[in-house]
């Protein structure tokens, strides 16, 4: 959410009202809290390469949510151009261009992700050895 703000603020050069930030700001503050938790709630006593293997993943993970922050954003700016630009169209058509944006995200964005190993190549992380497949199992 706080993505599609800044995007629709940068693109469309839309106004919001006192609430609406602040509101985005109650988000952006959660997520900052849940994030700090996760990195610094957890029983740092030693430091062992099991310890920096999970601090590795929680940064991924990290990583990971933001970059769908990103794509969401993405396609939620891109959904809003089209409607602008043809005056309003009918569902249908919305949908298809849906469509078109979760084909193209799966062919040129997933698919590949076949190809490229785990970076954190332990066993019971990395079950068949894509990278798409880190946490499959637990």
């Amino acid at each position: 959410m706080p993505i599609v703000v800044m995007l629709n603020v940068a693109i469309f050069r839309r106004k919001f009202n006192l609430t609406q930030y602040l509101a985005v700001c109650t988000v952006i503050c959660g997520l900052a809290v849940t994030t700090l938790s996760d990195i610094y709630g957890s029983d740092a006593s030693g430091t062992t390469s099991e310890q920096k293997s999970d601090s590795s993943m929680l940064t991924l993970g990290i990583a990971c949510m933001l970059l769908g922050q990103v794509f969401h954003a993405a396609q939620t700016i891109m959904e809003e151009s089209i409607v602008k630009q043809n005056g309003g169209q009918e569902p249908c058509y919305m949908m298809g261009w849906e469509g078109v944006y979760g084909l193209f995200i799966t062919l040129m964005i997933i698919m590949p992700s076949q190809l490229f190993g785990c970076p954190f190549s332990n066993e019971a992380n990395c079950v068949n050895g894509h990278l798409d497949d880190m946490y499959l199992v637990q």
